[in-house]
C-alpha cells in the first residue's frame, strides 16, 4: 500500500489539473473556466487518475483511505457516499455496487467476498421479522375471551400479521 504521506497530498480543491498526455505532467487548471472552456467529464477522470498514478496510489488504495473511519479528514466525503440522494434519485453507491456485481470479473469477486456474510444477513433479517410477528401476536390471558375465540381464524390473526411484518417479496 502507498505510504500515508503520498495519500495525503495537498491540492487545491478548485483545480484538478490538466494532463499533458505526451509527457505525463499535470499542470494546474482552474475550475472557474467559462462554460465554453470546461474540461469534458472524461478528461476530468483521466486527470484524476493521472494524479493518482503520479503519486503512485492505486484507485483502490485511494478508496480504502477515503473510507477508513480513522481518517477524520475524509469524513465529509465518506458521509456523502452513504447519504440518500434528494428527490428519490438512485444512490450513486447503489449504482457502483450494481456495476461491480454485473461485471464478469466484479460479480464473482463481490459474491465471493459476500459469501461469509450472507447467512448472517439472512438470519438477522428473519430473526428481526419474526420478533416483530411474535410481539404483535403475543397476547395475555385477559385477551383470550369467548368473543375472541369465536372470531379467531388463521387469516385475520396470523396471515395479516405475517404479511405486514415479514412480507414475502
Amino acid at each position: 500500500m502507498a505510504s500515508s504521506s503520498r495519500l495525503s497530498m495537498n491540492h487545491d480543491s478548485n483545480s484538478l489539473g490538466s494532463l499533458n498526455h505526451t509527457t505525463g505532467d499535470i499542470s494546474a487548471t482552474s475550475n472557474s473556466k467559462s462554460a465554453n472552456e470546461r474540461v469534458p467529464g472524461n478528461e476530468w477522470i483521466r486527470n484524476a487518475l493521472a494524479i493518482l498514478r503520479k503519486g503512485e496510489i492505486s484507485l483502490l488504495d485511494f478508496l480504502a483511505k477515503l473510507l477508513d473511519p480513522s481518517e477524520r479528514d475524509h469524513a465529509t466525503h465518506r458521509d456523502r457516499m452513504y447519504t440518500p440522494p434528494k428527490y428519490g434519485a438512485p444512490r450513486k453507491l447503489d449504482n457502483v455496487f450494481d456495476l461491480i456485481l454485473s461485471g464478469p470479473r466484479g460479480g464473482p469477486s463481490l459474491t465471493c467476498w459476500m459469501e461469509p456474510c450472507k447467512i448472517k444477513m439472512v438470519s438477522c433479517k428473519i430473526y428481526d421479522e419474526m420478533d416483530a410477528v411474535k410481539d404483535e401476536l403475543r397476547g395475555t390471558i385477559d385477551t383470550i375471551t369467548s368473543a375472541f375465540l369465536l372470531q379467531w381464524d388463521i387469516n385475520s390473526t396470523v396471515t395479516d400479521v405475517m404479511d405486514n411484518n415479514a412480507p414475502i417479496p
